[in-house]
This record gives structure tokens, sequence and C-alpha cells, in this order.
């Protein structure tokens, strides 16, 4: 129902609804340079920027056939100068298919996200499984700070900042283990 529809039409008919039924209070921004929404939980003045597009619109780049509005905008590169901005430590970019989330303490903000393919997921015989995650990740509780722990110690953070800090706890004890690995059996192997 959105292929044919422009960004305006997308981003109230589609994207604005669907993030207010994750749970967001959802304000208008005013949208060109800035974000089209400001995303917030019911304890936070702003969780999340959103910059919406029309539907299907190329995400990684220029796009003039689908997008009359920002045809030469770059939506990687227009999520990374808002992190930068420090409006939100997290961006929400969409064009209504595919659903991105962008974190300011990714090592590379332009191409370090999560990515979801709603009309894809949505698709799938038993569409269940992968629309939790969807939800887990998207919802407005994931962007609420509580306590949790972390390291030993309880720390007020989001689901998705523990997250953060929990993969990069498991990426550096991998890497541990692997150089581990490597210099005490393979590398003494090849030494014979």
């Amino acid at each position: 129902r959105f292929s044919d529809q422009d960004a305006a039409a997308t981003r109230t008919g589609l994207i604005q609804p669907l993030l207010e039924t994750l749970g967001f209070r959802v304000e208008r921004g005013p949208g060109g340079t800035e974000a089209d929404f400001l995303l917030h939980t019911s304890d936070q003045k702003s969780a999340a920027f959103a910059l919406a597009y029309p539907w299907n619109r190329y995400l990684d780049g220029k796009d003039e056939t689908r997008d009359k509005e920002r045809p030469e905008e770059n939506p990687g590169a227009a999520v990374v100068s808002l992190l930068e901005a420090g409006i939100a430590a997290w961006g929400v970019v969409t064009n209504g298919k595919l659903w991105r989330l962008y974190s300011v303490r990714a090592h590379s903000r332009a191409t370090n996200y999560y990515e979801i393919d709603l009309e894809e997921t949505l698709a799938m015989p038993d569409p269940a499984e992968a629309f939790r995650y969807f939800y887990l990740f998207f919802r407005a509780a994931a962007f609420a700070p509580e306590d949790r722990p972390v390291a030993g110690e309880t720390r007020h953070l989001s689901f998705l900042d523990w997250l953060m800090e929990e993969s990069s706890t498991y990426a550096r004890e991998l890497g541990e283990r692997l150089k581990e690995r490597v210099f005490e059996q393979i590398f003494a192997h090849l030494a014979e």
C-alpha cells in the first residue's frame, strides 16, 4: 500500500503509527537535514531519533527514483551527522521496509548497524520468531534505562546499551581465547 506513496504519506501512515505502537511518544522533527522524529520513552527526554524515507528507498546513498523529497541525501551519512551532533545516542533509519538501528558507540557509525527487513519478516510462513527480534530491538522499552548487572556491578543502562556492553565483553574474551589458542597451540605446532 505504501510502495507508490511519497515520503510524507509513508511517515504519517506507516512509520509514525508503528513507532507509537512500539511504545514511543513521537515528536515530529523538522526533517530535512534534521530528524524526522524524536522518540521519547516515559522517563527520557530523547531516547532516539528517526529518519523516515519513502517505501523501499535506497538507504546507502542517493535515490532519485523513489525519493522526490530528499533524493540527494545519503541516509547513512545523515544518521552519522545526527549522532555526532548529540541529538540522541541511538538513531533509527527506515524506509518502512528496512529498519536500521545505529548507535553513537559503534566503531564505525556509518556501517555498523542492526537491520531488519520488516516486509521479509512478515512474509515468512511463521513470522513470529523473526518479528520478536524486531520488537525486542525497536520497542521503546529497549531504550529505557534500568539497573542491569555488568561485570559484577550494577549499572543504569538501557537494554540496547547493556547489549553493547555485553557484546564488547564477549568480543574481548573471544579475542583473548583466540590469541591464546594461536600462540600456545597453533604456533607451537608450526614451529615444530
